[in-house]
């Protein structure tokens, strides 16, 4: 095995261990889900830099665990998804420990977006309107829609140009894109960074996320 790979291994055993604390039950951690070394990162920027105001694109094991964290901190956590059947499975891990309260589902089916690079569905901005009677978002983090193939390998670019449309991007917001092992996000990065000014650390072996800290902020 190779010493990248044997390092990505320890790495999220060692995060696992760490979220073992946060887990009453069992958890679904399925092949799609987001490294459990990148949810470590994800809880220390909320934990250590206070963040309040948080947006997934994407739902899953991170929402369960995002929860857990803001539970008793005031902080909230708005999902964006676009398959309703899978809200529902993520809403019930959150009703069986109480969670509800600090996460507000969007449901956004799949639709033509003005921000797509390559003509490929983005959720429903019609459905995202919501988010404009929000405050500005100190943590962004985008893990979906899906990506995997080479027709949809920029599906995820329009998160960051859309907020920054309706000006919901804090100064000192965190922004976390997932996926980076692929081409497709790794091109996203380079765009977000030309386009809008934000400088991103590549974090391959520690969680496989692209990670943006602005302003007044502690590393993570």
């Amino acid at each position: 095995m190779l010493a990248f790979e044997r390092t990505k291994i320890l790495l999220d055993t060692i995060a696992i261990q760490k979220l073992v604390t946060l887990s009453d039950g069992y958890i679904p951690w399925t092949a799609s889900s987001i490294r459990p070394s990148a949810i470590v990162k994800i809880l220390n920027d909320i934990t250590i830099n206070e963040r309040k105001n948080i947006i997934e694109f994407g739902s899953g094991v991170s929402t369960v665990f995002i929860a857990k964290t803001i539970r008793n901190s005031g902080g909230h956590l708005y999902t964006v998804d676009h398959d309703g059947s899978w809200i529902k499975v993520v809403k019930k891990m959150l009703k069986k420990e109480n969670l509800g309260d600090v996460v507000s589902f969007i449901h956004a089916p799949m639709n033509a977006s003005i921000f797509s690079l390559n003509k490929s569905d983005w959720y429903d901005e019609k459905k995202l309107r919501a988010l404009s009677e929000y405050d500005p978002f100190d943590l962004i983090i985008v893990y979906g829609p899906l990506a995997y193939t080479k027709e949809l390998r920029l599906s995820r670019y329009p998160a960051l140009p859309f907020l920054m449309s309706i000006q919901k991007v804090h100064k000192n917001a965190t922004v976390i894109l997932d996926d980076i092992d692929r081409r497709g996000e790794q091109e996203i990065i380079s765009l977000w960074e030309k386009g809008f000014g934000f400088r991103f650390s590549l974090l391959f072996k520690d969680g496989g996320i692209a990670v943006s800290q602005n302003g007044g902020r502690y590393n993570i």
